[in-house]
């Protein structure tokens, strides 16, 4: 399990207590798992039971709550703590809690009655709660009809509820632990031969000790996995494959929307050039006609007669009188300008025939023509936008088809 990362001890002592809890309830021994000063240990020299009667809990409860409490509370500590202060700290917990047993059963057992004390690690445990509840920081604070809470409320409930479990035989225990966990956060020396009146918590397992466990038993606990690392991404923690990466997905979107907008542009302007060329063609059909009505005659033309791009006029059996004035391109082109605007013909006739200076030299795009596809295609040059309308016959309409079939 990752959770046990770094806490090897802790891991050690909830297998412990799971292991020997469900032993002495398959072999039916809970009789023989507290501790009691009369009989066991004056009458029947049940010594033994010293050592013994804080490795195993006698009902499932408890064990739930003990095994919680060692993994909410004593995986951060160990981890604060290290493995080899922290293995010393429980070995000095259950000795003096051992001790303190005893004797304040001897004392206490001729003046109450006290002569009991259940099987389980409840000092460990209150030992290990103090040390949390000093050491471990409070995350957040909360409040709950108007009682104010933190992040440890809800883990504090374990202890609290094995504490109930077997009241008040557990408060002994229990208050033992956590007066010891508190001697030996302080600088307080003990007179002792090994310590040499240094504080409590300088004391430390022998180190060929600690390791000869450590290989016996390691094998037994098994290496943990480390925690699995979060899937988010820090900033911090990106490479510079990850920023490249993302660069470039940010240059294909900003690429692509521009290219859409560019179509979106170029589509637009064509539809609106092609509405303008029909509307001016259309426009220019009806001015013709209004000016050959004014002249008093309109004249036809024969569109079978098309041969090399020439329309020949139709024969009228009435002379039509020639107007007074020299009519303008569109009026003498009459229909042949709406030809003109749509099919790029240019109708030719006797009467219509046009200056032989004028036809030597092409008719030269309007400056608003050349504007409009400019404008649409800023990349060409003022050269070749001439060139187009003048192969359209200055029909904006096809020079811009024209320009678009080129491009793609």
């Amino acid at each position: 399990m990752s959770g046990f990362q770094n806490a090897g001890i802790t891991k050690g002592l909830i297998l412990l207590t799971g292991v020997s809890s469900l032993t002495i309830a398959l072999a039916a021994l809970k009789p023989y798992a507290h501790l009691q000063l009369v009989p066991h240990l004056t009458k029947h020299r049940q010594i033994w039971r010293l050592w013994t009667y804080q490795a195993a809990y006698t009902n499932s409860p408890e064990v739930l709550m003990a095994v919680m409490t060692m993994y909410h509370m004593g995986v951060p500590v160990e981890r604060m703590f290290g493995s080899r202060k922290y293995a010393s700290f429980i070995f000095l917990v259950s000795t003096i809690s051992t001790a303190l047993s005893l004797l304040g059963m001897i004392l206490l057992q001729p003046v109450v009655g006290f002569n009991y004390v259940p099987a389980g690690s409840f000092a460990i445990v209150g030992a290990i709660a103090y040390q949390y509840w000093r050491l471990v920081p409070t995350i957040y604070r909360f409040q709950i009809f108007g009682v104010e809470c933190s992040s440890k409320t809800f883990i504090s409930l374990f202890p609290a509820f094995l504490l109930y479990l077997q009241f008040p035989s557990t408060i002994f225990p229990f208050v033992i632990g956590i007066f010891s966990s508190m001697f030996y956060s302080s600088d307080l020396t003990l007179p002792l031969p090994y310590l040499r009146s240094q504080p409590l918590s300088s004391f430390r397992l022998p180190r060929p000790i600690y390791l000869l466990l450590q290989r016996l038993l390691f094998p037994l606990v098994g290496e943990s996995a480390a925690p699995r690392r979060a899937d988010r991404i820090v900033p911090d923690e990106m490479t510079a494959g990850m920023r490249a990466q993302q660069a470039a997905a940010r240059e294909a979107r900003a690429n692509a929307t521009a290219l859409g907008e560019l179509l979106a542009l170029r589509t637009a302007a064509l539809t609106t050039a092609t509405a303008a060329a029909a509307a001016a063609a259309t426009e220019a059909g009806q001015e013709g006609a209004r000016q050959r009505r004014t002249a008093g005659a309109v004249p036809t033309y024969n569109l079978e007669g098309i041969q090399d791009g020439v329309i020949e006029p139709a024969t009228t059996s009435e002379a039509v009188p020639a107007p007074p004035a020299t009519p303008s391109r569109a009026s003498r082109l009459g229909f042949g300008g709406l030809l003109n605007s749509v099919t790029g013909i240019r109708p030719t006739s006797p009467g219509s025939r046009e200056d032989p200076a004028e036809e030597a030299q092409p008719n030269a795009p309007t400056e608003e023509n050349i504007q409009d596809i400019l404008n649409m295609f800023p990349n060409l040059s003022r050269q070749r936008v001439v060139e187009v309308l003048q192969r359209s016959n200055h029909n904006t309409a096809l020079a811009v088809e024209m320009l678009l079939d080129e491009s793609h």
